[in-house]
């Protein structure tokens, strides 16, 4: 199975009766009854994503680097695994304020199975 390591903005906001996540390099909103179930969310997008690439590791590195994403070790089956990721450095959380409610938008590095 191929991985590939994105790092993302996640802005997440909690409205009247659901939290949403949203990622501005990819333009999609995600939904959740939870901060945390929205936040999985965000993976499970990104994964139907990039599997709509039917597995062609090339186009999705192009396709990263056009939308100005930094990524990390598009990793193919006969490759080691990539050196462990430190979750903990890898999360920046700031606050920021976008309408009536405060947001958050934290720098996340996710790890996606692409095919």
């Amino acid at each position: 199975m191929a991985k590939v390591y994105v790092q993302i903005a996640i802005e997440t906001e909690e409205r009247a009766d659901r939290w949403a996540c949203r990622s501005p390099e990819f333009g999609f909103t995600v939904y959740g009854k939870t901060r945390d179930a929205a936040r999985q969310e965000v993976n499970k997008a990104l994964s139907a994503l990039l599997k709509s690439f039917h597995g062609d590791l090339d186009a999705i590195e192009r396709f990263l680097k056009k939308r100005e994403v930094r990524f990390y070790d598009i990793q193919r089956d006969h490759q080691s695994p990539p050196a462990p990721i430190d979750h903990a450095r890898a999360r920046i959380q700031y606050g920021i304020r976008s309408g009536p409610r405060p947001a958050s938008t934290e720098v996340s590095l996710e790890e996606v199975l692409v095919a």
